[in-house]
């Protein structure tokens, strides 16, 4: 489950914005890395470069709405309300 947004218009000014925004960029990064490396494999199992059975295709799904989690700042990832 995707819980910070990719991508933010703008560019953070103040200390804590840019804090918030370093911290989004480290935590999807290690995601996207994560997700590029299953594609990787995908991939080479699809060309038949990677034949060894251990290595098997998986489905992955990412659940997350960009558009909505871009106006939430970095503490919103704190609420653990039903209703939020």
């Amino acid at each position: 489950m995707q819980i910070k947004p990719i991508e933010r218009r703008g560019t953070p000014k103040t200390a804590r914005q840019i804090l918030d925004r370093m911290n989004e960029m480290t935590f999807n990064s290690s995601l996207l890395k994560e997700l590029r490396a299953l594609d990787f494999v995908r991939r080479l199992i699809d060309e038949g470069t990677l034949t060894d059975p251990r290595y098997r295709k998986m489905h992955v799904h990412v659940i997350g709405n960009q558009e909505e989690l871009k106006p939430l700042d970095a503490s919103s990832k704190l609420h653990a309300e039903w209703v939020f």
